[in-house]
């Protein structure tokens, strides 16, 4: 039986988190199972409990969103839902270009950070609208890691945003994200503001 998301969020807010937690979401890719095998997902952090779904042998860009309170399982999702995974087979991922995924909807809107040799660069549209890539032109980090605000801007399209390590969920499936995001943008001289959800994968 699949968890709903208010199980799953309540779960969260009782959880005590490990140090490490606070390094968290990232990506991680599996390690120590064979060709021939996969590492399971399951519906709760425990051995026993129903499989949802299953990553392969040395799979990449896995985004844990939090730990349960022993730090040995990781919450992640799948497909339209939220499972945990043994932290033991997941070691942590090589850094990549892309920074995080950003969206939200009423209305539907999209926005992906893209890390370049010639500075940062954020890509913005609204469902069914033209991309627009712009330059993050100031970017700041506070709280040791927990939140990250900046600013940016271009021809038609100006603004700033923050993201927050912060529980999210997308309001359209039983998905949990472990980043928050505002943006404020101006838009031919109208301010209007997009909140949403994060992630860092890239698959």
């Amino acid at each position: 039986m699949r968890q709903s998301l208010a199980a799953v969020l309540f779960g969260l807010t009782c959880l005590t988190f490990p140090v490490a937690a606070q390094d968290l979401p990232a990506l991680f890719h599996v390690v120590d199972v064979s060709e021939n095998d996969v590492l399971n997902i399951r519906s709760t952090a425990s051995a026993k409990s129903q499989i949802i779904g299953f990553f392969a042998p040395a799979e990449d860009q896995i985004e844990v969103i939090t730990q349960d309170e022993t730090g040995n399982w990781g919450l992640v999702n799948v497909g339209e839902t939220s499972g945990w995974v043994s932290m033991r087979f997941l070691t942590a991922s090589q850094p990549n270009n892309h920074g995080p995924s950003c969206f939200g909807t009423e209305p539907f809107w999209s926005a992906r950070a893209l890390s370049q040799y010639q500075g940062r660069t954020l890509t913005f549209s609204l469902l069914g609208g033209p991309k627009e890539t712009v330059p993050l032109i100031e970017r700041r980090s506070r709280n040791n890691q927990t939140r990250e605000s900046g600013s940016f801007t271009g021809q038609s399209l100006s603004g700033h945003y923050v993201i927050s390590r912060q529980v999210c969920s997308d309001g359209m499936s039983d998905r949990v994200f472990g980043l928050t995001a505002d943006f404020l943008i101006n838009q031919n001289g109208e301010w209007v503001q997009y909140s949403g959800c994060c992630s860092l994968s890239s698959n």
